[in-house]
């Protein structure tokens, strides 16, 4: 059972991520402290066009998708170590949050709390996700993701790290088992 049986995942939707745009070729013109050259347009998935837009000391980008034209604000967080980290701020009304990812539902990219959406795994049968932890412990450690007991050392990988990383993936699957046991009724 999910706990929001009735809310749809974010991968049912187009996504706008700002670390995407930061990867893209040529964008931003001249690095992301650079970023306000007005003008620069790409054109993404779909019909959807991004412009970087300079407006005093902010700077942003203004979506156009289709005859709707709309403005996200863009921050810029500065590193310990040098450069900028980008963010978006919610276009919703009354939102403003820092976010990474904005999801196209209706007419407006949008964050996902504004747009009501979950991830995948919060859809998953608790069982399900404990399973899913001990393949994903199993693949650090080296090893074929599948029951534990089938788990066997890696060359140079140090065997006290492969007992701890072999405990935990234990853990997650007594505690898959147990869900499952407990939702048949024993």
């Amino acid at each position: 059972m999910s706990r929001w049986p009735e809310h749809e995942t974010v991968d049912w939707f187009q996504r706008l991520d700002v670390r995407a745009l930061a990867r893209a070729p040529g964008f931003p013109p001249g690095g992301w402290s650079e970023a306000r050259a007005e003008g620069s347009s790409w054109s993404l998935a779909g019909n959807l066009v991004v412009e970087v837009v300079a407006a005093g000391e902010g700077t942003g980008l203004l979506l156009t998708q289709g005859s709707r034209s709309y403005g996200v604000v863009l921050e810029l967080e500065p590193c310990h170590l040098g450069g900028v980290r980008p963010w978006f701020r919610c276009p919703a009304s009354g939102c403003d949050r820092r976010c990474a990812t904005l999801y196209l539902r209706g007419e407006l990219f949008a964050c996902r709390k504004c747009q009501g959406l979950t991830y995948p795994s919060q859809r998953e049968d608790p069982a399900v996700r404990a399973f899913r932890r001990r393949d994903r412990i199993l693949t650090r450690a080296g090893c074929e993701a599948g029951p534990v007991a089938l788990a066997t050392r890696p060359p140079r990988m140090w065997w006290s790290t492969f007992e701890r990383l072999r405990t935990r993936a234990q853990c997650a699957e007594d505690e898959a088992l147990a869900l499952m046991l407990s939702s048949l009724g024993g």
